[in-house]
């Protein structure tokens, strides 16, 4: 009888507790629930990633302003795109090198610039790609679903331009991005990148181009902004704004009043550097790469030592296999002890047919100098470019003969050519 009220007792206890806990239980009409109870919250949750938050649109702005998109903007070649998540975003090092990752595939790789990538991936979540769109390695951007998605955020550094007066344009021998008011970006001899992101900027509705590195950028992205938004100058934005047609960074190669040929890029070798980009190192100045080098570091820091000694100023490139340096518009006339050379006669170069129906140029005897060329009209040019700056040798660093820093020379001091092989 005990046992049993001990029993009865503690069960009317212990309903009495659960009750009192949860009175929704007995009561016999619903609870009504907050305002906006169940319902998905305004605010973004934050992606995977270290110190990254990210807010919600401001009010009125949604995620996707469909009316950027004008498919009847036909972009004149194929998007180079990869596919990419957001959230699986995120930057590390490997080999003293920074790389940005998207689960487990390879995005971009940023030498040894740690904020600058961090900055970057910061950038790329708040843009929520599913792609990602590389135009040469002149700009780069995201795409939501193929559309420009409008980010909470300006991005640090950035400049606005016009979209109805955005254009294509050769200046000096160098195709540029421009509008009516601002040359916004130079991509040298590649009339095709140009064209391309002229009309990538009208067909996505992207207003804005922003880069990340603050003396010499490592990378630019187009992104979209409302027009009533503001754009922050500084930095890149000033610089290129402060160009005149006659003061470009990146022009042709001028010979003498004779027009243009390949493209020239004013450097400082105080922000050149070696890094490894694409499983392989490379002596680069900001987005510039100079040389390539393959698996030899040593190879590379040797030529950064040669440029930075050599106290160049400009970096020419007349087509993928011949490239020199100028010092102030002069030809370098001091050749390392340690640099292969080849020595040749400016004046008694010939171009000969050479195999397969192309050309090449020779010196006096039959050795073959440069080369060889697919039109004659090339190695014309070529010849020209060399009596111009009165080159006479041909010298590189690095032992690959695909690869290595290959730069032409004038050795017109005699005291110094015991220096030379």
């Amino acid at each position: 009888m005990r046992i049993r009220f001990f029993l009865a007792s503690v069960v009317t206890f212990s309903s009495g507790t659960l009750f009192a806990q949860f009175p929704e239980f007995k009561a016999k009409e619903p609870r009504q629930l907050p305002p906006g109870f169940g319902q998905k919250s305004q605010l973004q949750q934050p992606f995977a990633g270290p110190q990254i938050t990210l807010q919600a649109p401001p009010l009125g702005m949604t995620e996707h302003k469909t009316s950027l998109l004008k498919p009847d903007v036909k972009l004149p070649q194929k998007e180079q795109s990869i596919r990419v998540e957001g959230s699986a975003l995120f930057a590390r090092r490997q080999n003293d090198n920074w790389q940005i990752w998207a689960g487990s595939i390879l995005v971009r790789e940023f030498g040894k610039h740690q904020t600058e990538a961090d900055e970057m991936v910061r950038v790329m979540r708040e843009l929520r790609p599913t792609e990602w769109v590389s135009i040469g390695t002149g700009i780069e951007y995201g795409l939501t679903k193929g559309e420009a998605f409008i980010p909470t955020f300006e991005p640090k550094n950035s400049t606005a331009f016009d979209l109805k007066s955005v254009r294509a344009e050769n200046i000096r021998g160098a195709w540029v991005l421009r509008d009516d008011t601002t040359l916004l970006l130079n991509f040298g001899i590649n009339r095709g990148y140009a064209e391309q992101a002229a009309a990538v900027a009208q067909r996505y509705g992207f207003n804005r181009i922003g880069w990340v590195g603050e003396t010499t950028p490592l990378m630019n992205f187009f992104f979209a902004m409302p027009e009533s938004a503001q754009s922050r100058p500084g930095g890149l934005a000033a610089a290129i704004k402060s160009q005149s047609q006659t003061d470009l960074v990146r022009t042709g190669i001028e010979l003498g009043g004779q027009g243009f040929v390949g493209e020239r890029v004013v450097i400082d070798v105080k922000k050149c550097e070696t890094r490894k980009e694409k499983g392989e190192y490379v002596l680069a100045h900001g987005t510039e790469v100079l040389a390539k080098f393959g698996q030899s570091e040593w190879s590379a820091r040797d030529a950064l030592r040669v440029v930075q000694d050599m106290k160049a100023t400009e970096f020419c490139r007349f087509n993928a296999d011949v490239t020199f340096f100028l010092i102030n518009g002069e030809a370098p006339t001091k050749v390392p002890f340690a640099m292969q050379s080849k020595r040749f006669d400016p004046e008694r170069l010939q171009i000969r047919p050479a195999s397969n129906g192309q050309f090449a140029l020779y010196d006096s005897g039959s050795r073959q100098i440069f080369g060889p060329f697919t039109t004659e009209a090339e190695a014309e040019q070529l010849a020209k470019l060399v009596k111009h700056y009165k080159f006479d040798q041909s010298c590189q660093q690095g032992l690959s003969s695909r690869g290595g820093l290959k730069y032409l020379a004038k050795q017109d001091d005699p005291r110094s050519r015991g220096a030379t092989r």
